[in-house]
């Protein structure tokens, strides 16, 4: 599954880049919509400005307090606990007919 994950991700990666380069070649030979094109595009960083300024410190918060709360123990005991509670995973001595009733 974290196989197929990675695959996704890179195939998406693949297309954005795709997709951003098509987009960048596309030539306007409007002024005026040149000149909107870049009003919008100098707000939209502005907006993305502002909200990566206010959501990295708190990403930087959590993230810390996860780690220190997070004993090495607790995450393989939790990682255990979820294995053990998936229904579609048959354990040693079960045969499926056990598990249907």
């Amino acid at each position: 599954m974290l196989l197929l994950t990675g695959v996704v991700g890179a195939l998406a990666l693949g297309y954005a880049a795709v997709a951003s380069g098509k987009i960048g070649a596309f030539k306007v030979d409007h002024a005026r919509v040149n000149e909107l094109s870049g009003i919008i595009q100098g707000g939209a960083m502005a907006f993305l400005y502002r909200e990566y300024k206010a959501l990295v410190p708190f990403v930087i918060v959590v993230g810390a307090l996860l780690a220190w709360k997070n004993k090495p123990a607790e995450r393989r005991l939790f990682r255990l606990r979820s294995r053990m509670q998936r229904p579609h995973r048959l354990r040693r001595n079960e045969s499926r007919h056990q598990i249907q009733r």
